[in-house]
């Protein structure tokens, strides 16, 4: 790695103060003042090892320059897509560290630096992923002595609450009114994919990786299977009769091969999340659009199906949970807080 002008200047800095210390070094002894010489050579020492160490951090971003793609390959848990995701992100704090080298504060560092940046919180917490990440890895491979993500443990902070609303039960019902008239392959196609992810609570990523074997319909407890968020190992699902039997509709007249929702492309892959995306939120011909729904994503029908848990199960959160498939309640409070403020005003709205 080429090392750029205002480093080149930092180790010239270096070398010149390192000289004129030496220099004084001798002139100390020349006058025999022994505590002042003393100080000076414990002074040369100093800058001495932090010469080196700032040598040793510049080879060490050379290194991880160089290998930063196959650090995070070595990350074992980590999924394909995260791995992907990291490599991409990773690249805001390779940069820092070209031009800054590295040391015990670096994470703290390239923390304050991406903290003005004009991208979304969770952007910012992307790139400290990413980047402790391969400083974790780094130092398990050897490349740093010691493991400078334990000090900076802290990401930025987002507010409780979600950016986007969920539907609600009025929109809900101009969706289904829409896809249940819709004929072909796409009104079948989108009446189970949105029976998946509003009646059952499936994530985009969860309904996409569905393949054929993984359902199972005709049985008096139909279930999907498939690899939850967070989990490493795959998850039997009960689902409703209702969408069991969109299901089928759909695999017996379209015939999917291998996975439930093929790429349109490529029927050997899975449909993409950009093309899950389109299907509701396009502008033009999106489902939302077609039922004058503005300003709601596709992540808007699992919060309808949680908060409609809420009210099916009259606000127990342990129930919630496990249908729900959280890892903790807390989020399942966010949720239980937005519905019963709502019903809140609604009975303040009467009374005053």
């Amino acid at each position: 790695m080429k090392k750029s002008g205002s480093d080149t200047s930092r180790f010239r800095n270096y070398c010149v103060f390192l000289t004129l210390q030496r220099t004084n070094v001798s002139t100390y002894k020349n006058t025999a003042m022994t505590n002042t010489i003393t100080k000076a050579e414990q002074h040369v020492q100093r800058v001495q090892a932090e010469l080196v160490s700032a040598m040793n951090s510049f080879h060490a971003v050379d290194e991880l320059t160089e290998r930063y793609a196959e650090l995070i390959d070595s990350k074992y848990k980590l999924k394909d897509t995260s791995k992907r995701a990291y490599k991409s992100d990773v690249k805001h704090f390779l940069a820092f560290i070209q031009a800054n080298g590295i040391n015990e504060d670096t994470v703290a560092e390239f923390r304050e630096t991406i903290a003005g940046c004009k991208c979304t919180v969770s952007t910012k917490n992307s790139w400290l992923k990413a980047a402790k990440a391969l400083l974790k890895e780094a130092y398990r491979a050897g490349i740093l002595s010691q493991d400078l993500t334990l000090k900076h443990k802290e990401l930025f902070k987002t507010k409780r609450g979600h950016k986007k609303d969920g539907l609600t039960k009025d929109e809900m019902q101009r969706v289904w009114h829409y896809v249940n008239n819709l004929s072909g392959t796409t009104g079948r196609k989108l009446r189970a994919l949105t029976a998946l992810m509003a009646s059952e609570g499936l994530r985009q990523f969860e309904a996409r990786q569905l393949r054929l074997s993984d359902v199972e319909t005709k049985s008096d407890t139909p279930t999907v299977t498939f690899i939850s968020k967070g989990d490493d190992d795959s998850e039997v699902f009960p689902i409703t009769r209702k969408t069991a039997k969109l299901i089928q509709e759909y695999i017996d007249t379209d015939q999917p091969t291998e996975y439930l929702f093929p790429s349109a492309t490529d029927p050997s892959q899975p449909v993409s999340l950009r093309a899950i995306r389109k299907y509701y939120t396009c502008s033009k011909y999106g489902v939302f659009a077609r039922c004058d729904i503005s300003g709601k994503s596709v992540h808007g029908f699992r919060h309808y199906y949680i908060t409609t848990l809420l009210d099916i199960f009259n606000g127990d959160l342990a129930k919630v949970r496990r249908r729900s498939r959280h890892k903790s309640f807390d989020m399942l409070i966010v949720y239980d807080d937005a519905r019963t403020a709502a019903s809140d005003m609604e009975r303040l709205n009467e009374f005053f």
